[in-house]
């Protein structure tokens, strides 16, 4: 879902040096294709199971570049309703480091937990200098989500190979990681605390020429544990649950 620069000059037949260097203003295009279920158990309660698939299309602008990274507005729509919009702060490494505004984002399109069902955070800092195929790295990055305390994004990249696909020179990025969830949020009829963790394995393929993604895959699975009381109020019976919520995502560039 984000789009690091990869150069090229200076390496050694065979590497590639990720690093993240857009030119402010620069645009990119994406289709989004998702499926979505939510199982949840409340004590007491038959559990309820919901599932979604929808189409979004989504615009990627970046703004701004300076010594705390780069950031990029975000443009979502889904049939025919009216364009909702993000801004994300990303660091040199393409590392989704900052969620900074989320404008109106509806449940039915995020979801029970929102942005992290539909942008799985990007696989952490590869290590600097050129990589080979088969190249692998730790992640280990501070993330922060609105409504969430600032937690850290844990897990594995690796370089998979460099190819040619319909003329286009590519790098293809494989990385699972997880990403601990603490959320408070008020509803009508209650006020609900999720606390688990986000587990992602996504696949990644980048246009070598400009650094644009191409294509990327993405599945994640999030286990929670739930708990529910009177809205607007710590006081009163509160129940007890769990949530399970499973996403798989395609995204293809579009003009």
């Amino acid at each position: 879902m984000l789009v690091p620069v990869l150069f090229l000059q200076g390496c050694a037949p065979g590497t590639v040096e990720i690093t993240f260097a857009p030119q402010e203003g620069a645009t990119y295009g994406y289709e989004i294709e998702v499926e979505s279920s939510t199982t949840t158990l409340v004590e007491g309660e038959e559990p309820t199971h919901s599932s979604n698939s929808f189409t979004l299309a989504a615009q990627h602008e970046v703004e701004k570049t300076d010594s705390d990274g780069t950031r990029v507005r975000v443009r979502l729509r889904s049939g025919g309703n009216e364009p909702r919009q993000l801004l994300v702060r990303l660091d040199r490494a393409a590392q989704l480091t900052e969620v900074i505004q989320v404008e109106g984002l509806p449940a039915e399109v995020l979801g029970e937990l929102g942005l992290s069902e539909i942008f799985p955070a990007a696989v952490g800092a590869p290590p600097e200098g050129p990589l080979r195929p088969g190249a692998t790295w730790e992640v280990d990055d501070p993330v922060q989500i609105p409504g969430s305390p600032r937690a850290r994004l844990v897990g594995t990249g690796r370089l998979e190979a460099l190819d040619v696909i319909d003329g286009r020179e590519v790098a293809i990025v494989r990385s699972s990681y997880r990403l601990p969830i603490s959320r408070e949020s008020d509803g009508s009829t209650s006020s609900q605390t999720i606390e688990g963790t986000h587990a992602t394995r996504s696949r990644t393929t980048y246009d070598v020429a400009d650094g644009s993604v191409v294509a990327a895959e993405a599945e994640s699975v999030g286990r929670f544990v739930l708990e529910l009381r009177p809205p607007g109020s710590d006081l009163g019976p509160e129940l007890s649950g769990s949530l399970e919520v499973r996403v798989q995502s395609v995204t293809r560039r579009v003009s």
